[in-house]
């Protein structure tokens, strides 16, 4: 959402399988109320909403190409981080990596580099326990994977010199990333860490994984292995 002149909060995206979804809200909608409670920003939003529990049915009123319609929507739990990344980008086209900038300062990756490539983005952090943990099946799996197309690039939302110690205290071996202005982080939606993006050779995610599960970790090496065997997709003319 996104709040504009005049307390108007425009709906900016919806999130796939979602109440609002199913509701049919769209993107450019502007919300006026929820029930009978005027709403001026994200935060009126979500606290009017907030009152209510899962399964119960709430009316929108909303206003598309300046005319009021009101919507009823059927609440559900709130999803975990997890869930809604997968819900964001999971079966859709990896977002662009901007903004990157190498350990050593100079511009980094775009996802123009790893075409026709299996790609693990694992978005970590310095100070990120969990992330070192992680890192030990991310090197193996760079060891073990590399030379039958699968990239794994780390991106860590810090200035350069940060990643560089980061990445030599976690024992980091493959080629990692800062990402200072958030851009790419951002783009991805990542908020908790460490959080996992696996993409395709044809540039589709196609898992997410975040936190550290050993259970998620072995699914995420079947699905690398199953991505590798699929064929490298034939390049445009």
């Amino acid at each position: 959402m996104d709040e504009q002149p005049g307390g108007k909060v425009l709906i900016k995206e919806i999130l796939r399988g979602s109440p609002a979804e199913k509701a049919r809200l769209q993107p450019g909608d502007h919300l006026l109320r929820i029930n009978e409670t005027t709403v001026r920003s994200a935060q009126d939003t979500a606290r009017t909403v907030g009152k209510n529990s899962a399964g119960s049915v709430v009316r929108i009123a909303i206003l598309r190409r300046n005319a009021e319609h009101v919507v009823p929507v059927r609440l559900q739990p709130f999803p975990s981080h997890e869930e809604l990344l997968r819900m964001q980008h999971v079966g859709r086209p990896a977002p662009p990596l901007q903004g990157l900038r190498t350990v050593v300062g100079t511009q980094g990756p775009t996802l123009a580099d790893f075409q026709g490539k299996v790609l693990l983005i694992d978005f970590w952090a310095s100070f990120c326990i969990a992330c070192r943990v992680t890192t030990n099946h991310l090197n193996q799996w760079h060891a073990r994977y590399a030379s039958r197309g699968l990239d794994v690039l780390g991106i860590a939302a810090e200035p350069s010199d940060a990643v560089a110690r980061g990445a030599r205290r976690f024992g980091i071996r493959y080629p990692t990333c800062a990402d200072p202005d958030m851009t790419t982080t951002a783009a991805y939606h990542v908020s908790e860490l460490p959080a996992l993006m696996l993409v395709d050779r044809k540039g589709i995610v196609r898992d997410v994984a975040t936190g550290y599960d050993p259970a998620r970790v072995r699914q995420m090496d079947a699905l690398i292995q199953q991505l590798l065997s699929e064929p490298v997709p034939s390049k445009s003319p």
